[in-house]
């Protein structure tokens, strides 16, 4: 779960793209998904139509940026969040979306997880917090 000021997000299983893989080629190769948005922010100030399709679902590019992190509560399971580092310039994340409202929320450290989310309503979220009230 994403929590930030106005909004929160419910992400799924992550989809791990692994070094190597056709997917994370496409997103990482000299010409791929990540690199041709950089490279049209730095000339324009901004990118449109940089897409990813995932199963079913064209994403758009809306951002992306570097990380520090680290885990509370002993190391994570997944390999992706073990391989954190701590320089951010060697974390990053980026944020898609699609037209239809989901999102779609990239970690890179040595491999990519993939997480396929959704905005969640204020009946959702109490929802997952019996007992809450809304004041």
């Amino acid at each position: 779960m994403e929590v930030e000021t106005g909004s929160q997000i419910l992400y799924e299983v992550p989809v791990l793209a692994r070094q190597g893989s056709e997917m994370f080629e496409q997103l990482v190769a000299d010409d791929g998904v990540l690199k041709t948005f950089e490279a049209r922010v730095r000339e324009h100030g901004a990118a449109h139509g940089v897409t990813f399709q995932l199963q079913d679902r064209v994403y758009s590019v809306q951002s992306t940026g570097t990380f520090v992190a680290k885990p509370v509560g002993g190391a994570p399971s997944q390999e992706v969040w073990r391989d954190l580092s701590p320089t951010a310039g060697e974390n990053v994340y980026f944020k898609l979306s699609a037209s239809e409202g989901e999102l779609l929320l990239g970690i890179w450290t040595t491999h990519i997880a993939l997480y396929q989310g959704r905005p969640l309503g204020e009946a959702e979220v109490l929802g997952l917090y019996p007992g809450s009230e809304v004041t």
